[in-house]
């Protein structure tokens, strides 16, 4: 008899032990993600001029300026996004490498592609869409 006791506490003690069952299923939410850019600088409208000398003035309001080749669009000049003061004069023509291909978008802003990785200079590396420079 003391042995059937000796059972039946020690199963009492197991029950009081086990967690609670849920009839619930458990709701797991996402990690939050912390932004992937740096920062994220907003440009002007869009000029277009015929040579580099007539982007200088433009570039002080903070636009983007696209110089005009023979065949279409030659450069994008943009002040840099990382805000080192230097001004970036990326290639959009194929016909001189490496070049970006640009999009003008229905919106009247611009974005290029791919991201724009510089090596000299502040080493920048952002992703320009709609004007808006994505640093990362």
């Amino acid at each position: 008899m003391r042995f059937l006791m000796a059972f039946f506490e020690w199963l009492a003690s197991l029950w009081k032990r086990s967690p609670p069952q849920t009839t619930a299923p458990e709701v797991r939410t996402p990690p939050s993600r912390a932004p992937a850019y740096r920062c994220v600088v907003q440009y002007g409208p869009i000029h277009w001029v015929s040579s580099q000398a007539e982007a200088k003035p433009l570039l002080s309001s903070n636009g983007i300026v696209m110089v005009k080749g023979t065949s279409g669009a030659k450069w994008l000049l943009m002040n840099c996004p990382d805000d080192c003061g230097e001004v970036r004069r990326i290639s959009v023509s194929e016909a001189m490498p490496p070049a970006w291909k640009f999009r003008s978008e229905a919106d009247g802003t611009i974005s290029l592609f791919p991201s724009v990785h510089l090596t000299s200079g502040c080493r920048v590396h952002f992703v320009l869409r709609h004007n808006k420079a994505y640093v990362i």
